[in-house]
């Protein structure tokens, strides 16, 4: 598919998800206003000309051309009906308009739409979690996924420990050396040989291996360095263990005329919860605390290496300044439907967090944690083309964002209708119609400034 037709599939896409989600908030409000007893002129799926319009005897329903948005119509003396039923208007009662229904009902009213995107959220993930057995790609979890075509993957493979290779196998530290090339070697030689060698870098303990020669060179290590304590028992997050290299990769002193290599401590964990596993058959180098070191990589002439490069099969046995190591976030694997049930709770009211810290950086005018429509777009394709789960997973967030978004006490937004009643109920008198239409003004261009921003953030 070409690029041009991808994007705008996942426009559209993402357009068909946003109604969807818009449109089962609506649903709540309308819901609640029914039970309330509240007359509901209109229920609408999209915005602009109509399509079509299903009359009800009471409830008008109608698709509109425009899929971004919807609305429920509530009888109110502050709204002119909508057009055509000017005389069906004097015929509903007061106690059925949104100006006179007790203040509790107007609550429920408001907070129906809130309501409907967290349950839905809550319904897929904690469903989607209990029905797999798994999350994907949780940076919060133990281990990493490991490219094949890097070196991680490889000298893990090469170590005699490893049955095969998966995030059980867990990175606790990682080591870079150069030494001046040799012709005749294949791995690094011994610094007590090579005057040459500089380490770069290193966060393996010398302590967890009192006998390796190139660890005895190593200076103590800053804690803020470490991923994890050599003595642990527990893994660290993938989130910790990525950002050490992502921060600590990029070396001062790198010698272009040097060969580089890199080496790996690691450990066997827990499938499930992360606890240190016993390595026996063969038993682990450091066999106190079930600690392993990797080989080094290979060697290479430091003379040809953008030669070298060209090759693919480069980067699975050798190291080069600049490279990645090749790791990916974790998969969280449940040991049953309920556990995964259980944290499906947790990951909602999580994520749905992270969002709002996202929303409230957008006051600092820090837009990082907000999609822009290309964003959006290459997310829908790459949830909908990963199967059903992931596909749905992304219908929860989306759901999650709403729900999120409309807690914000801005008008449009519910949670500005939420604050308006509640300030009602505590001076136990209306705010007046021009604060009202001024706040909402202010509010209305707020968000425009902000949605115009987003959508152009992709060119600034």
């Amino acid at each position: 598919m070409p690029a041009w037709l991808e994007i705008i599939f996942g426009l559209v896409l993402g357009l068909i998800v946003l109604q969807i989600v818009i449109t089962l908030h609506e649903l709540g409000h309308f819901l609640i206003a029914k039970i309330c007893k509240a007359y509901v002129y209109e229920f609408s799926v999209g915005l602009g000309p109509k399509i079509f319009t299903i009359k009800g005897k009471e409830t008008w329903f109608t698709m509109r051309w425009i899929p971004f948005g919807g609305y429920c119509s509530i009888a109110s003396d502050r709204a002119d009906p909508p057009v055509g039923r000017e005389e069906e208007e004097k015929n509903i009662p007061d106690a059925r308009k949104m100006d006179y229904i007790a203040r509790w009902k107007r609550f429920f009213i408001i907070l129906g739409g809130i309501a409907v995107n967290l349950f839905l959220a809550l319904f897929l993930i904690t469903t989607i979690y209990a029905a797999t057995g798994v999350k994907k790609n949780d940076m919060q979890f133990y281990g990493a996924n490991y490219d094949e075509n890097k070196i991680a993957y490889n000298l893990l493979k090469s170590s005699p420990q490893v049955e095969e290779v998966n995030q059980q196998y867990v990175i606790w530290g990682w080591q870079v050396i150069q030494q001046n090339y040799n012709a005749d070697a294949t791995q690094p030689v011994s610094p007590e040989n090579d005057e040459s060698t500089v380490i770069l870098f290193n966060n393996i303990d010398r302590a967890a291996f009192e006998n390796d020669d190139f660890l005895k060179l190593s200076s103590d290590i800053p804690s803020k360095l470490l991923i994890n304590d050599f003595k642990s028992n527990h893994a660290v997050t993938y989130e910790k263990t990525v950002y050490n290299f992502v921060n600590n990769l990029n070396f001062k002193d790198v010698n272009n005329e040097s060969t580089t290599y890199i080496r790996f401590a690691f450990k066997k964990v827990d499938r499930y919860n992360g606890a240190v596993q016993q390595i026996s058959s063969p038993k682990a180098v450091n066999e106190e605390h079930n600690l392993v070191l990797t080989d080094w990589s290979e060697s290479y002439d430091p003379a040809k290496l953008k030669e070298l490069q060209l090759d693919s099969n480069f980067s699975k046995s050798h190291f080069a300044p600049g490279d990645s190591v090749g790791i990916a976030p974790p998969n969280r694997y449940f040991k049953s439907a309920g556990a995964g049930y259980a944290f499906g709770w947790q990951d909602t009211f999580v994520q749905s967090w992270q969002i709002m810290k996202a929303f409230g950086k957008m006051f600092t005018f820090d837009f990082s944690g907000v999609a822009s429509p290309f964003q959006t777009a290459n997310q829908s394709l790459l949830n909908f083309t990963a199967g059903p789960a992931s596909f749905f997973l992304y219908i929860a967030f989306i759901s999650a964002n709403l729900f999120v978004l409309n807690l914000i006490p801005i008008p449009p937004l519910d949670g500005y209708r939420v604050l308006e009643n509640f300030i009602e109920l505590c001076i136990r008198r209306e705010i007046s119609d021009k604060f009202k239409i001024l706040i909402s003004v202010i509010g209305i261009l707020l968000f425009l400034m902000i949605f115009i921003f987003v959508i152009f953030k992709d060119f600034l």
